[in-house]
């Protein structure tokens, strides 16, 4: 049952684009009863130590891990976030927020191109420029709709 569970988050992260060490390093900490050590991790999924720290790193970035501290025990533990509006609203912040905060300068920078040196005919610019319009539009519907489905995350129940 346990690699089943942990072969289902594979398989969400690599939705997401995520490796698979990634999945498979929640899924391990998704099922554990108690918070894990790198090493605990690295161990059981047979991973190299290398993935490990980039998975935990990237989970930690993202709010789907944290660390734990163990009395007695130097070493770092972690535990899965088990709440979906954390692991949701972490996702937002990480993975979408960032595009759209660099999304104006990348639209300026294709404007720029496009008065550089615009396509080869007239109808060919209206159409060009008729989609940057249109980009536009996304990027500023998608300005508004994130800080508000945050807040909802942020307001939902626990």
């Amino acid at each position: 049952m346990d690699a089943e569970i942990v072969s289902m988050f594979i398989h969400l992260g690599q939705i997401f684009g995520a490796p698979k060490s990634l999945g498979a390093i929640y899924g391990l900490l998704f099922l554990s009863p108690e918070p894990l050590s790198f090493d605990d991790v690295a161990r059981r999924l047979q991973l190299s130590g290398g993935s490990v720290s980039q998975g935990l790193k990237t989970l930690k970035a993202l709010g789907a891990v944290h660390a734990i501290f163990v009395p007695g025990d130097r070493r770092d533990y972690y535990q899965a976030e088990m709440r979906l509006r954390h692991l949701v609203a972490g996702f937002l912040r990480e993975s979408v927020e960032g595009h759209i905060v660099n999304g104006e300068e990348r639209l300026g920078h294709v404007q720029q191109l496009l008065e550089a040196g615009p396509p080869a005919s007239p109808v060919q610019l209206e159409f060009v420029l008729g989609r940057l319009g249109i980009l536009r539009n996304w990027h500023a519907q998608a300005k508004v709709i994130l800080p508000a489905l945050l807040k909802i995350l942020e307001a939902a129940p626990q």
